[in-house]
């Protein structure tokens, strides 16, 4: 049965090279995606405003790349299933509508072994650098939560009036706290 459905998964060999050219292009988008995001990371760890704008600016412009990319990459990879399912069609006693969510693998199934490992460590390569950035997007995440609660907790001591009650004065012990933490 197992080969059976292998049989049936016949992936377009004129796509292969398209998805091998949007799986290395997406790889290199992902390093420039975390270089951006390394570069934000410092710019706010140095309170950089102008590298901090120029970071957040590089990383949306790098956001619509990844859209477009992507896009590009799920026609292939759609097309790629449409003709599977054509396929499939053709076989009898086969569902072709049951075979519209074939995976990436399973279309790489009967692709030539060389092309197949290639493009599976590809995939694998993507994906690790998917979770880099990921991890990086979550740390400027962090980071944009704590200035920020950090800014609030500052202005609200410099707005409270200096005789109130751990207001913002000479006389409070909160001074030296506030402006080392800007230090």
């Amino acid at each position: 049965m197992k080969r059976e459905l292998a049989e049936t998964a016949r992936p377009a060999t004129s796509e292969l090279p398209k998805l091998k050219a949007l799986l290395t292009a997406l790889i290199d988008h992902q390093t420039r995606l975390q270089s951006a995001l390394d570069a934000q990371r410092e710019a706010m760890r140095t309170a950089d405003i102008a590298g901090m704008d120029q970071a957040a600016a590089r990383v949306a412009e790098l956001s619509r790349e990844f859209e477009r990319l992507e896009a590009q990459r799920l026609a292939v990879v759609g097309h790629m299933m449409r003709q599977t399912s054509a396929a499939d069609a053709n076989e009898p006693g086969t569902d072709s509508a049951a075979r519209s969510d074939v995976p990436l693998s399973r279309l790489l199934e009967n692709a030539p072994p060389a092309v197949r490992s290639e493009l599976h460590g590809l995939a694998a390569a993507l994906r690790s650098r998917m979770m880099a950035v990921a991890d990086a997007n979550r740390v400027a995440t962090m980071v944009c939560r704590e200035m920020s609660a950090h800014f609030r907790s500052m202005f609200d001591a410099m707005t409270e009036a200096a005789s109130s009650a751990g207001g913002y004065g000479r006389s409070e012990s909160r001074v030296p706290a506030m402006l080392d933490a800007l230090a």
